[in-house]
């Protein structure tokens, strides 16, 4: 008898543990949805300019103009479907946040991740360049285009006559 009561006790405490860590499991999922339901829904223009100063980039106005260029001013399908600011493909080869692709570009949880993922991108390939050599990369790189930096420039000072 006392070899059932152990055992129907382990069953029982095996099951309460399941059932407890499938709630936690299933509740932190949804949490986690709430957090980044909220944090997209904060998207503002002038929350994404606090982001890309919290994490420090070396050229920030340029950061925010490729996120204005990249999503038609915060308006493409890419950035609403996929948190994506920065026009990027999903990558094959770096380290990235994106959580898989959609519509031929990187998908992330939240539009903070994406910028994340921009300063893994700059200290990955961008570290240590001067302002010429940075936008020059972009042209030859990242947008395949000498028009790119000079729309971004463009695009810097219409938001500086904004301010």
């Amino acid at each position: 008898m006392k070899f059932y009561e152990n055992r129907t006790t382990k069953i029982l405490s095996i099951s309460a543990f399941v059932f407890i860590a499938l709630f936690v499991l299933t509740s932190s999922s949804k949490r986690l949805e709430d957090v980044n339901e909220k944090i997209n829904s904060s998207f503002t223009k002038e929350a994404l300019i606090e982001e890309i100063k919290c994490h420090g980039f070396k050229y920030p106005d340029l950061i925010l103009a490729q996120a204005e260029l990249e999503t038609g001013h915060f308006k493409s399908l890419i950035f609403k479907t996929n948190n994506n600011l920065f026009g990027f493909k999903e990558p094959k080869k770096r380290l990235t946040l994106a959580k898989g692709s959609n519509l031929y570009h990187a998908v992330y949880s939240n539009w903070k991740e994406s910028v994340e993922d921009r300063m893994i991108y700059e200290k990955l390939y961008l570290e240590g360049l001067s302002r010429v050599k940075y936008k020059q990369y972009l042209d030859r790189v990242y947008a395949k285009g000498k028009n790119y930096s000079i729309t971004l420039e463009k695009i810097i000072k219409i938001n500086l006559k904004h301010r």
